[in-house]
């Protein structure tokens, strides 16, 4: 991953939940001088402890995460959503954060509905719809995405 973002000036944002980090050695200058790129959404499994990651955000003055840019951090350490210039956002559906949608995700959302305070719970990947709400309409689409229909 090594320079693989580098330049690209028209890059706004980037979802990057999907991208498997786990075998990554490189990510030195990944996001470097990416001028207009101001979100870089992650989920949960984003580590590059092991990776050389110099330089990694140089130059990417826009970026605002979970904090904002700062020229003296640009390495790997800020490629993170709870202290760094990454945004989480979960998998529609998966309630209980154990990156999969399934039945278990149903059951977590049931409970919050009953205020039985379910943990963990997050909040954003719950609201299926996007309402605001978290109710039947949340549990119904969770078993529509289980079950494939969307």
């Amino acid at each position: 991953m090594n320079s693989m973002f580098q330049g690209c000036d028209n890059l706004v944002s980037i979802d990057l939940r999907n991208f498997d980090v786990s075998k990554v050695e490189n990510a030195e200058r990944m996001f470097g001088w990416c001028d207009n790129l101001t979100t870089i959404y992650c989920d949960s499994s984003w580590d590059l402890t092991n990776a050389n990651t110099e330089l990694m955000f140089f130059n990417s003055t826009n970026l605002v995460g979970a904090v904002p840019y700062n020229q003296e951090q640009v390495d790997g350490a800020m490629a993170n959503p709870v202290t760094g210039y990454f945004t989480y956002k979960g998998m529609p559906g998966d309630a209980n954060n154990d990156g999969k949608v399934d039945v278990n995700d149903v059951t977590t959302v049931i409970n919050y509905i009953l205020s039985k305070n379910p943990s963990p719970f997050i909040y954003d990947n719950a609201n299926v719809n996007g309402d605001d709400s978290i109710n039947v309409m949340d549990v119904t689409l969770i078993i529509n995405i289980i079950l494939g229909i969307h």
